[in-house]
């Protein structure tokens, strides 16, 4: 062998795909054409032949069927309105590809998808163009099944008959995507769910105004969950109370300071609050409960609701409740647990709050008894001097006129009064006349 030839010429020299619809019995023949050599003359197949080519043919085709049968992907023609002629599998487990046939596309994939599926299908139809896409249909649950693949033309010469697609189930490549990004979201928000919760706390630990702790709270807490309106119940006496705090985003939404009457709520409820109960209702137009409470949510704008107690050395305070008003809303365990340790961080800034309240009311009230006994103890040091000098005075006179009028005289200046005078009974004693003033 010459080294510098190829080890098989025939790699080196185009590859043209055969026919495969070309019957197996076809054989090469190789010609001398420099030969003289008679022409081949054509004769007409025989029976055996015929059946030999009608055999190999259906051959050929049980294999192709076999193939796309056993092919793992969706391989479906689908004429101009997307109605599916051939189909392998039928892309939802509730079907076999016999029923597929003759349904339309559409009925097969989600809503969401029928208009990027027809915009594709015209494209195709028009430029006998080969596209990637990706579409889904409905599982048996409630968890769709997503492909990915591709959507070409089926054409006769130049002319373009209908269009091909070939699918790739990606469900777990697709779901295990979804996983990884909510597990991202879930580890995103329990960030923020933690710095919340440590911003509350720091404003609690720098804060002794109860007003001031209410209303970051029900700020914060409505920015973290996204919801329209957070607003903190304070219970009466009789477990009625008031909206003393809230956070809105929209004024037209407002019940602050409204006093609110529930009919629904009584002694039964508040041992169940006090143990920790969570109450929600992701909509409360299917929600089953009392037509009294139905009432109540409706007259407060209600469509979902997530209540929470704020306990107060155990006693039931009130309650962290967040609300939704114009749509439903399903409330995640995530936000179940912000609002307990919220309304625990809560709790801990009412006591603080509570307790300084009361230190500084008894600090005024203390300030206030220092100064009448004060004021107490001035008054009877000046009394005590002015009888002192009323005394000096008398002393030093034997004039009882003189004595008199002194007396008076100083009982006005010494008091601070607008007069004073003395008054002398008869030698009867049944009458008093003013002597002096």
């Amino acid at each position: 062998m010459n080294p510098e030839e190829p080890a098989n010429p025939g790699l080196n020299q185009p590859f043209n795909q055969p026919n495969l619809l070309t019957p197996a019995t076809e054989s090469t023949h190789l010609i001398d054409r420099s030969a003289a050599t008679p022409p081949i003359q054509e004769s007409e197949p025989t029976w055996d032949d015929r059946d030999r080519i009608a055999a190999d043919l259906r051959a050929a085709e049980a294999r192709w069927r076999a193939i796309l049968k056993n092919s793992p992907n969706v391989v479906a023609n689908l004429d101009q309105t997307g109605k599916i002629l051939f189909i392998n599998r039928a892309m939802r487990e509730d079907l076999s590809p016999e029923q597929a046939v003759g349904m339309s596309i559409y009925d097969l994939i989600l809503p969401a998808y029928h208009g990027l599926q027809r915009s594709l299908l015209e494209r195709v139809l028009t430029t006998a163009e080969v596209i990637r896409y990706e579409v889904a249909t409905s599982g048996l649950g409630t968890t769709p099944i997503y492909y990915q693949g591709q959507i070409g033309p089926l054409k006769e010469g130049e002319q373009v008959l209908s269009a091909i697609v070939v699918l790739n189930d990606i469900t777990d490549q697709r779901r295990a995507e979804l996983g990884m990004q909510q597990a991202i979201e879930l580890e995103q928000q329990t960030r923020e769910r933690e710095q919340l919760i440590a911003t509350i706390a720091q404003n609690i630990r720098q804060s002794l105004n109860l007003g001031q702790i209410l209303a970051t709270t029900v700020q914060e807490v409505r920015r973290f969950l996204n919801v329209e309106r957070v607003v903190i119940y304070r219970f009466n006496s009789d477990w009625n109370g008031t909206v003393i705090t809230e956070s809105v985003v929209n004024k037209s939404l407002s019940i602050l300071n409204r006093s609110i009457s529930d009919p629904c709520f009584g002694n039964s409820m508040v041992h169940p609050y006090r143990q920790g109960r969570i109450h929600a209702i992701n909509d409360t137009s299917t929600a089953e409960i009392s037509p009294c409470y139905q009432t109540l949510l409706g007259s407060l704008q209600i469509r979902a609701v997530l209540v929470l107690p704020i306990l107060v050395h155990e006693d039931l305070w009130g309650l962290l409740i967040a609300h939704e008003c114009s749509t439903p809303h399903h409330w995640q365990q995530i936000s179940w647990h912000l609002l307990r340790q919220l309304s625990t961080q809560l709790a801990i800034g009412i006591q603080q709050a509570e307790l300084y309240q009361r230190v500084q009311q008894l600090n005024t009230e203390l300030e206030t008894q220092v100064h009448e006994r004060t004021l107490k103890l001035e008054r009877s040091l000046a009394f005590e001097a002015l009888l002192k000098r009323i005394t000096d005075n008398v002393r030093d006179s034997l004039d009882e006129r003189q004595i008199l009028l002194t007396v008076v005289n100083a009982l006005t200046t010494g008091l601070e009064i607008a007069g004073c005078d003395v008054a002398l009974y008869d030698a009867e004693h049944q009458f008093l006349s003013i002597s002096y003033e």
